[in-house]
């Protein structure tokens, strides 16, 4: 039996490959899915999909499963420098795609993903449900439950978000560093239809990124702000907060109007120096969280998820212990170095494109400008955003 906590997306993808591999598979979750129809409500909770992310779900035969207009294609890209006006532009077409990746609503794919995970025999879900503690044993665990029902396990899997229950278990150390800013989301109307773009102004207290929706003039903003420009933002009058918004896109899609309440996330960096210890491991948020600038966070995440479930599926083959350390670090070591990776490179973006200092701002403007004219050099961001670089997993392939 392998316990998965934590029914989000990420955890929900895992428990459902393995399922399909024919490992017996509990799913712990501390809230139940809404499962009903909810197509018409604006929802600002949306995810950017990238290339390689839709072909995991597509080969677990969940992306098929979400309605059309749950979704809407990224077919392109538009970036630029707010203070200094260099600009980038990226058109899947030029690399022979029909789109980069998807801007799906964080509902449809977890009703999708629900689903699919109930219509599986040897997959249980156990929801509304909460871990209370696990009880070590010599070849196996048991995981307790607030209930005080003890569920068997040969591994324990984290998928439980970013501030993670099965983390604290582990007493694993976690490198911490706030970005100092807040994110503010919500859905927005535009007067210009947003063409399937994915528009990010780059302002000096922080990036503001516009994602299409299925609808051509609906958005989902996610404006990254200094703290105290986010807390001003939030106190501003609807009319007063749509003008600063449409200033910040440097009006590229015409007057623009918030049709939810702008909501505040704080944004911290985090990632767990260690993945896994003897019949234990984490994925997702529970071992790395990143800026949303370059919305990687979950695509990051499902390779997580698609990489565990490959490595369990070779043990199995191999009739190794599938909780040994051995095993285990195999995803470690496969997974830690990239993700590392793109949380620096994160990083770094948000500081270079802070600074307001006048020659950081004219050469970084400049590599813009230098770049949009390098068409090799485009196609390869492009595919590395598609997620099509390094070893992939069986299940991106």
């Amino acid at each position: 039996m392998i316990v998965i906590i934590g029914g989000g997306i990420v955890g929900l993808v895992l428990a459902t490959a393995l399922a399909r591999a024919h490992f017996a598979v509990t799913v712990i979750e501390s809230h139940l899915a809404d499962l009903s129809a909810q197509s018409a409500r604006l929802d600002a909770r949306v995810s950017a999909i990238n290339a390689v992310s839709q072909q995991i779900l597509m080969n677990l035969g969940v992306w098929q499963q979400i309605p059309s207009q749950e979704y809407a294609p990224l077919r392109g890209l538009c970036v630029w420098d707010h203070l200094g006006g260099g600009e980038i532009q990226f058109d899947s077409a030029d690399i022979g795609e029909p789109q980069l990746g998807f801007i799906v609503q964080n509902r449809a794919l977890i009703k999708a993903l629900w689903e699919k995970a109930a219509s599986m025999d040897n997959l249980t879900l156990l929801a509304p449900e909460k871990p209370a503690k696990i009880i070590y044993g010599a070849t196996q665990l048991q995981l307790e439950l607030t209930d005080h029902r003890l569920i068997p396990a040969q591994l324990i899997v984290g998928a439980d978000g970013s501030h993670s229950w099965l983390r604290e278990e582990m007493g694993v150390k976690v490198d911490e560093r706030s970005y100092q800013q807040q994110a503010l989301v919500a859905v927005v109307q535009t007067v210009r239809p947003h063409q399937n773009i994915g528009w990010q102004s780059f302002l000096p207290t922080g990036p503001l990124g516009v994602l299409p929706l299925a609808d051509d003039h609906l958005t989902a903003i996610v404006w990254s702000n200094t703290i105290p420009t986010a807390q001003r933002l939030m106190t501003l009058s609807s009319s007063d907060f749509n003008q600063e918004l449409t200033t910040a896109l440097n009006n590229r899609l015409g007057m623009m109007s918030s049709l939810t309440t702008p909501q505040l996330i704080p944004l911290v960096m985090r990632h767990a120096q260690d993945y896994v210890q003897p019949r234990l491991a984490l994925i997702g948020d529970a071992a790395h969280t990143i800026h949303p600038l370059a919305g990687q966070g979950i695509n990051l995440g499902l390779l997580d998820a698609a990489v565990l479930a490959q490595v369990l599926i070779e043990a199995k083959d191999r009739q190794q212990d599938l909780g040994s350390l051995r095993v285990l670090k195999r995803y470690q070591r496969w997974r830690k170095g990239d993700n590392t990776l793109m949380l620096a490179a994160m990083r770094g973006f948000k500081e270079l494109f802070a600074s307001d200092v006048r020659w950081i701002t004219q050469l970084r403007s400049q590599g813009l400008a230098m770049t949009n004219k390098m068409s090799v050099i485009k196609h390869l961001i492009m595919r590395y955003a598609m997620g099509r670089h390094g070893d992939l997993p069986e299940l991106a392939n």
